[in-house]
């Protein structure tokens, strides 16, 4: 039966049924989150008592339908306005991400130009953040405002080719527009809208993070000197990108289109793009406050970013034993120490600089980081087991390092057994085997790489036999979600997807490629 909500409806009469969201429309519910389910408030109708709670389960099949058309389409209803508390990904898509689609062309000359020039900027700052020795990221938050910027300013300083084109008709009357007019409309489209200011965000976040192919070149020139081509390296970041595109498209119906696959690092972003562009509160304080505290993080960020970089990590204990010396000394700077790269393990440090903090980690669930807090606490005594504990010899080389070193803690000089891309047998009986700090060896074992131990020298053979988190993540999916990784696929096929944006999603699509063959 099909829903009677209220829907702001444009002018086009075509329009078609599909499933609707998953989350409560009904405005008079009242949702409170407990450990048992979800418990729902009756509505305020004389049959409010009938059933006065709903589970889990009997939200995850469709209710009604919604009738979507060509137009704008806005829920009056939206989840955004209840007292909804997120748990799961599912009341992410239900409740947090509105079904809004204003039917803008995502796809426009100013999209492609944008997004290209994007790509371009994101990708060589983010080599530069990459290479940085704190290993810091270029914040998604930055590209999108300049984004919005350059798309509202691009919009509004080139001509209306809608405005441009009433005023020749009303002149002129009837006829075929001007080519003028048309090639105008192609550079200006029209307003700055959300699926073009989406489209270059994802074109630019594809370029922003830095990939492993990009180590292994720098690797190769900065330790080894293999000379190194252009072609070569373009060609192989098309090859590997291309083949991890394939590899996602076909496990899509898990990473994707699960109800559960929520990025929660990137609904900050998701919120202010559609704060931006939908918002109907330009002048509330809502959006002043958002201007002024960009504003001021943008003049406070020149304070630690250029004029006072101590503000990045600012440790108490290592400032109340800055005399303390010999075997103290360093015990204080491997346990409190951590403002530079690999200087400690930066207990009870303070950080001043956003850009080092960043704004993905509020939007991740309290399950989730209290899981992440243990097992980060769990590595810092491992880590100080294995180095104190002098386990693979780890007290004859430096606390955290993640460099090549020889016997007696120094760098290993790895130019000179490769003087021309091969080993020299010579230089490597001189030098010997190369070692690895304790901490950073057990980093390698935990993460891709199998270990095999001397009684007095570490010997690292990268076979690259995951034996770490790759092994414990097939374990992890196999036994706690296998069922559920099988049902989506099922689902993929049968095309009853639960997550009601991939339901209108899917609607539209085949609409479209049906109108198009």
């Amino acid at each position: 039966m099909a829903s009677d909500h209220a829907f702001r409806i444009g002018d086009y009469t075509r329009a078609e049924k599909i499933a609707p969201s998953d989350h409560i429309r009904n405005m008079s519910h009242q949702i409170a989150i407990c450990s048992e389910g979800i418990g729902v408030a009756g509505p305020t109708h004389p049959r409010g008592n009938e059933k006065s709670k709903t589970t889990i389960a009997d939200l995850k099949e469709p209710k009604d339908e919604i009738t979507v058309t060509d137009s704008v389409l806005i829920d009056e209803d939206d989840p955004g306005t209840t007292d909804t508390i997120i748990v799961t990904g599912a009341d992410v898509a239900a409740n947090l991400i509105p079904m809004r689609d204003d039917h803008d062309t995502a796809i426009t000359f100013r999209a492609i130009f944008l997004g290209s020039v994007f790509v371009a900027f994101s990708a060589g700052l983010g080599q530069i953040y990459n290479f940085k020795p704190g290993g810091s990221s270029l914040a998604s938050s930055l590209i999108l405002i300049f984004v919005y910027f350059l798309g509202t300013a691009w919009a509004n300083f080139l001509p209306d080719a809608n405005k441009l084109e009433n005023r020749w008709r009303a002149r002129r009357g009837q006829g075929k527009t001007p080519k003028w007019i048309s090639a105008l409309r192609f550079l200006n489209p029209g307003p700055f809208g959300i699926k073009e200011h989406a489209a270059i965000m994802i074109c630019s976040s594809a370029t922003t993070d830095d990939t492993d192919v990009t180590a292994l070149f720098a690797a190769q020139k900065l330790f080894y000197d293999v000379p190194l081509t252009a072609t070569s390296i373009v060609l192989t970041l098309i090859s590997v990108g291309l083949f991890g595109y394939g590899v996602c498209g076909l496990i899509r119906p898990v990473v994707v289109w699960h109800p559960e696959a929520v990025y929660w690092t990137n609904i900050p972003s998701v919120k202010t793009l559609q704060d931006l562009h939908w918002g109907s509160y330009r002048d509330s304080r809502q959006l002043r406050f958002f201007w002024y505290a960009f504003g001021g993080m943008a003049i406070y960020q020149i304070i630690p970013g250029w004029m006072f970089p101590w503000l990045n990590g600012v440790s108490i204990p290592c400032l109340a034993s800055q005399k303390a010396t010999g075997y103290n000394g360093s015990v204080l700077t491997n346990l409190f120490g951590g403002a530079t790269a690999n200087e400690g393990l930066g207990f009870f440090s303070l950080c001043f600089d956003w850009q080092y903090l960043g704004m993905g980690t509020l939007a991740l669930p309290l399950k989730l980081q209290l899981h992440s807090t243990v097992g980060l606490g769990i590595c810092c005594l491992v880590m100080i087991a294995i180095y104190y504990g002098n386990v693979w010899d780890a007290l004859s080389q430096p606390f955290m390092s993640p460099i090549l070193r020889t016997d007696s803690g120094k760098p290993y000089p790895s130019k000179s057994l490769f003087p021309s891309g091969r080993l020299d047998i010579s230089m490597l009986e001189k030098y010997g085997i190369p070692r690895l700090s304790g901490t950073f060896a057990y980093g390698l074992l935990m993460a891709n790489a199998a270990a095999s131990t001397h009684p007095n020298t570490l010997r690292i053979v990268l076979w690259l036999i995951p034996v770490g988190q790759i092994g414990a993540l097939f374990v992890h999916i196999a036994l706690l979600w296998g069922e559920e990784v099988w049902r989506s696929f099922h689902i993929s096929t049968t095309g009853q997807f639960k997550d009601p944006h991939m339901r209108t999603w899917r609607s539209i699509t085949n609409r479209h490629l049906g109108g198009g063959m």
